[in-house]
Order: structure tokens, then sequence, then C-alpha cells
């Protein structure tokens, strides 16, 4: 490489003498330090909104998901006449699938449900999971600590659409259980001096849900609860039914702050109308609930896995 020739005069002017010291300097040094490169304003917002989203990521995905929470509601209805109120336990959309809803995790929220000494349990369907990436678990092994889950006035069960994929491996397993799993069907309950009727649909997409079946066998005024997975038919469910109960929208999933839940991903006809809570149309009232497990992705965000217990009261 072609080099610069830098002299330097050494001694004085009366030594009749002088000295010529020779530096080379290849072309790509530089005899001068760089200044550092200051990281910009922009740069700070991107790394952080980096960091943040990464933040978000793990708490969705390995925090919240096994944060567990048991929520008190009331609903109060003219539809329930006797003075003692009843305590209702409900239990959604578990999604079995290792490493997120394992049988051991399951026995834990067995029984902290038990803890909670309801009255009746009700069980809203979609026990398989069906998650990316996750591992399958056999359903009796993952059915297993419902023969732990105790209330006196029983336990009642309805399927959801993901149980009915696997070529109802799911729904017999259930069944083995003991626990009654409603069909488009009632039964009548007599607990504690209080006669009532448990109701069960059809799961709406995959089998053929149908009110007028599920309450044929009601032949008197006594109270009915209305278990279903899907809350889409709750627009023509009658009035003499005292409250409904569904799951299936898993409260949205996803929330996010200022923006809440994200209506395209709802799996509902009606976007938000029935996401989650005591809902109250027509004189009739429904309760929804977030669910335990996930679907699709293993992220929950700021809905976290839930027990929901409801007391009704007249």
């Amino acid at each position: 490489q072609p080099a610069r020739r830098r002299t330097r005069a050494t001694g004085s002017l009366g030594e009749g003498t002088r000295r010529q010291d020779v530096i080379f300097l290849s072309s790509g040094d530089n005899p001068m330090p760089k200044p550092a490169k200051k990281i910009s304003g922009l740069d700070w917002v991107v790394w952080l909104c980096l960091v943040g989203m990464l933040g978000i990521g793990i708490y969705a995905s390995c925090i919240e998901p096994f944060t567990l929470v048991v929520t008190q509601n009331q609903i109060a209805t003219k539809k329930w006449p006797y003075t003692k109120p009843i305590k209702i336990a409900v239990l959604a959309d578990i999604h079995f699938a290792y490493p997120w809803m394992t049988a051991h995790h399951f026995n834990e929220i067995v029984q902290r449900t038990n803890q909670e000494k309801p009255d009746v349990v009700f069980l809203l369907g979609d026990y398989h999971g069906h998650i990316v990436p996750s591992i399958e678990i056999p359903p009796d092994e993952a059915f297993a600590p419902l023969k732990k889950l105790y209330a006196k006035c029983g336990v009642y069960a309805v399927l959801g659409n993901h149980d009915l994929r696997p070529a109802g491996e799911w729904p017999a397993a259930l069944i083995r259980t003991k626990i009654p799993v409603l069909q488009n069907q009632a039964v009548p309950v007599t607990c504690d001096g209080q006669d009532f009727w448990v109701a069960g649909l059809e799961d709406l997409w995959w089998q053929h849900s149908d009110i007028n079946a599920a309450l044929h066998t009601v032949k008197n005024k006594k109270p009915v609860f209305m278990l279903m997975h899907n809350p889409d038919s709750f627009p023509n469910m009658p009035k003499s039914v005292a409250v409904t109960f569904a799951g299936h929208t898993h409260g949205g999933q996803l929330k996010f702050p200022f923006i809440g839940a994200i209506k395209e991903v709802v799996p509902s006809s009606y976007g938000l109308r029935y996401l989650y809570g005591h809902i109250v149309e027509d004189e009739k009232d429904m309760f929804v609930t977030s669910g335990l497990g996930m679907t699709g992705i293993p992220l929950r965000l700021m809905t976290p896995p839930e027990i929901a217990i409801i007391t009704i009261q007249n």
C-alpha cells in the first residue's frame, strides 16, 4: 500500500547538522482517535421495546398460565326461590397438554376447588388440549384427579369442541369417571332440601345443540341451571332457565393494556359480547368463565386461569 512520509527536524541552529526521522504510516492508520458513537434516543426506544416484548412473552408463557386465581361472583335472581343460596364452582377449558396443563397441575386445581366447599361443580368442556408446542396426555391419566373432586350436590359435565376431534377418546374417558355427561338432557337434583335441575347441551360446533331436547324432561317449575360450552346459544335460551353457564372464549386469553381483548381472535359469532363474566340480557342471566388452560399458542396475558365460584341467591 502507498505510504505517507512524515519528517521531523531535530537539533539547533548553531549545530549545523540536521537529522530527519522518517515515520511510515499505512493508508489505513489514523493517528487521531475517533470519538465513540453515541446511542441515540431512538436506539434506546428500540432496545426498551425489545426487552419489554421479551419480558411480556416470558410472563405470558411461563408465569401467568400457572397463576391460578379463585374469583367470587354473586348472581341474584328471583328464579332461585330458596332462602339459602347455592354455591357453584365452574371449571372450563382445561386443555390438558404437557407441560402447560398436566395431571399434577390439575390435581392442585381440584384440591383448591374442594377447599371452597361448593355445593355443586360444573365442568364445561374442552378437556383435550391443542397447543403448539406440547405433548399429548392420555385422557384417563388426565382425568384421574377428578376422583378427588367433591361437591355434596354432585359434579356435572358437558363436552366442548376440542373434545370431539380425537376419535371420541376424551368423551369416553370422561364417562368412565362416572361423572354425568349431559348431552341435550337434564337431570333432577335434590340437595339440602332444595330441588333443581341441571341441564346440559351438546357442543354447538361439532354436535347438535338442542335446547328444547335438553329441557324436554323438565316437568315442573323448579329452577334450571343450563350448562353449555359455547355461549353463542344464549340468545335462544328461554327465560325459564335460572342461570346459564358457559366457557369457550378463554376471556380472550390475551388482553392488552388500553386495548383489552382482540375481537377477531375470540371464538364467538358475537365478538366481545359474551367474552367473560356475568351477562344479563332480556331478563336472562349467564356466566362465562375465562377457563383454566390455553389453546393455539401457550400464552395467557391479563386473563389468569380461574376457578369461578358463583353464588346464586334470591
